[in-house]
């Protein structure tokens, strides 16, 4: 006589629970190796720069974490999975920005602790430089200029031909926090953009309106912008009034945590656009022609204060926003987003590497002010920033991820679509393989212990 029917039907729960746990081992890797290329296990969280810093046409991987620089490179072109480890740097710095700092026309690094010049793969600390958030050429004279955050001001030093310097120093948001340099207004040189985080206080009435050259003589009598926007300053050409820097404060969503430029919809002006910790939103400022080349800096009293940027489009995205980095994942000219997520996670358990993160993929369309949503692609590992590079040499970008553990590659097909990475068990699948474990040993308990009929021999 075989067990009653309720033992068997425990058995056979346990038994299917069983299964969907060996299925997960088996088909997420375990501690096997990943189909996502992890190119080093030293991890240890912080943020990314790509770029080109031996001029070979394959971009070089810099990782800023608080030991220093580490930098990948894939010297012999044999392929992503050889990118190694060729460059350290032991240096203190809070960011990194790619830039000329030296003008010889390779690309080099530069952060608070001055500069890290670039030859081949090689990168070298020089005290020729003081630091700051960014250093290049900004009026067009081939001459370094130094843009640095002092608090709520931006000190921006233009270097002149005596080796000289003019300095100007304009007040941004009580919370900036990060700095960029892009083309972005159609004037023709290089604007400073500052990303700000919200506002403690209320701005100053006697702030300046967007648009005005500024007057560097009534600069610290004037109040910070509103929180929460992207200030965009714009060095105007000396035929246009007075020359002088004009501001715009774009806002975007509550407590922004990181910004990029783009054309996003396809009309050949740029666009910017902010992921939004606070609002959990994705906002994409779209640029307009009108205005984009005044003839005259009175012209934009009045006009709004993101004359440049009229258009806003706010999109929901998942929540614990992190960072974004944007580029032509498609291959279809017209500029994509992958934004990077890290749910809240325990320490405990982001260093057993039971913690995932997320990134979405949103793709730029022809005349859409909304980006599409694409897929989202999970990444073992408590995840830091995020980044979009070629390093395959086949135009399409693939996507780099700095997490507490590793620095992960997730290969593009060449049409946008990223290779979902496999790794350790994530903490939900832990739960599910316990439980099945449990439900096993439950079974086993139960069987043993159920009273069993002896026949009687003949």
């Amino acid at each position: 006589m075989g067990p009653p029917p309720l033992l068997r039907s425990t058995w056979a729960v346990s038994g299917i629970a069983m299964a969907l746990a060996a299925v997960l081992l088996l088909s997420n890797g375990g501690n096997g190796p990943p189909s996502g290329i992890i190119l080093t296990d030293e991890g240890g969280g912080g943020s990314i720069v790509v770029g080109d810093l031996d001029r070979d046409s394959r971009p070089e991987i810099v990782v800023l974490d608080g030991t220093g620089v580490r930098s990948f490179s894939d010297v012999d072109h044999r392929g992503i999975a050889h990118y190694a480890k060729v460059a350290t740097v032991i240096t203190r710095t809070s960011h990194l920005a790619p830039s000329d700092v030296d003008g010889d026309g390779d690309l080099d690094l530069y952060g608070a602790n001055g500069a890290l010049i670039s030859s081949g793969t090689a990168l070298r600390t020089t005290g020729q430089y003081r630091g700051g958030w960014w250093m290049g050429d900004l009026d067009g004279d081939a001459r370094p200029d130094r843009v640095d955050l002092l608090g709520g001001n931006l000190s921006i030093d233009l270097t002149n031909i005596a080796g000289g310097s003019q300095s100007t120093v304009l007040q941004v948001g009580e919370e900036p926090r990060k700095v960029d340099v892009e083309q972005v207004d159609g004037l023709g040189g290089p604007d400073v953009l500052v990303l700000n985080g919200p506002a403690k206080k209320a701005a100053s009435a006697t702030a300046p309106q967007s648009g005005l050259p500024i007057d560097p003589s009534q600069l610290f009598s004037r109040g910070a912008t509103a929180g929460d926007n992207i200030t965009v300053l714009a060095l105007l050409p000396s035929e246009v009034g007075q020359g002088g820097w004009a501001r715009f404060d774009c806002p975007v969503g509550a407590d922004p945590v990181d910004m990029g430029v783009g054309d996003f919809d396809g009309d050949k002006l740029q666009d910017l656009i902010s992921l939004n910790r606070g609002a959990g939103t994705l906002t994409v400022r779209h640029g307009s022609v009108v205005g984009a080349v005044p003839t005259n800096p009175l012209d934009l009293l009045g006009a709004g204060k993101c004359l440049p940027f009229p258009g806003v489009v706010h999109q929901q995205t998942l929540s614990g926003a992190v960072a974004l980095a944007v580029g032509d994942i498609d291959g279809d000219t017209f500029t994509d987003v992958a934004t990077l997520f890290q749910p809240f996670a325990d320490p405990d358990l982001v260093a057993q590497r039971l913690i995932e993160s997320n990134v979405e993929v949103w793709y730029g369309s022809n005349g859409s002010l909304d980006l599409i949503p694409g897929p989202t692609i999970r990444i073992p590992g408590a995840a830091t920033d995020v980044a979009l590079a070629d390093l395959s040499g086949d135009g399409a970008p693939e996507l780099v991820v700095l997490t507490a553990t590793a620095l992960v590659v997730v290969p593009n097909d060449g049409t946008g679509h990223f290779e979902q990475p496999k790794g350790p068990l994530t903490l939900a699948q832990l739960h599910l393989a316990v439980v099945g474990a449990g439900l096993c040993a439950v079974a086993l308990v139960v069987y043993a212990s159920a009273p069993r009929v002896r026949r009687r021999r003949a």
